[in-house]
């Protein structure tokens, strides 16, 4: 999620488990989910199943576009890894 002041809010939920949170400053970068800009107060939701595969069966990417960009990529079996130059 992008919160009001541009910030990066990331919370991880887990079933019986209270959830964890982290905010990072974007310091004036942007975040991109599957290609698309999220605006503050948009958000974006991943799930995953007991086997850790995506629910949505197809692989996800999220961007992080600053002075220089970074790619972090979870393929639909469940892995995740840095992205270079991009996601499959």
């Amino acid at each position: 999620a992008v919160n009001g002041a541009g910030d990066w809010k990331f919370t991880l939920n887990k079933a019986g488990q209270p959830a964890r949170t982290q905010t990072q400053e974007s310091a004036g970068g942007i975040v991109r989910v599957d290609g698309v800009t999220l605006n503050p107060g948009d958000s974006r939701v991943f799930t995953w199943d007991s086997q850790a595969n995506l629910g949505s069966g197809s692989n996800r990417s999220v961007r992080f576009v600053a002075e220089t960009s970074s790619w972090v990529c979870f393929s639909s079996s469940g892995y995740a890894y840095v992205g270079t130059g991009g996601c499959p």
